[in-house]
């Protein structure tokens, strides 16, 4: 339905943008640069969004599981960067 209703769609674009915003903003608090904090942000709520959907499909919390591990090496390796840089 957002794919065919523009005011539906424009509004679940600002609703994910402010959730990647608020989560780059915490990533930049421990110590990531903007720029990666904003990358590495995006990619942790395309992690775990696409673990909803498949957790969902598959009525089962395997999808959650390895997308929790999966945002952990993220993270852990967004903050080795950091601590190099």
């Amino acid at each position: 339905m957002a794919g065919t209703d523009e005011a539906l769609r424009t509004l679940c674009a600002e609703l994910y943008a402010g959730r990647q915003q608020v989560l780059a903003g915490r990533l930049e608090g421990e110590g990531l640069d903007p720029g990666r904090a904003g990358t590495a942000a995006g990619q942790v709520l395309a992690l775990l969004e696409g673990a909803v959907l498949l957790a969902s499909v598959r009525r089962g919390r395997e999808p959650l599981d390895h997308a929790r591990h999966a945002v952990r090496h993220l993270l852990g390796a967004a903050q080795d960067h950091a601590g190099t840089a």
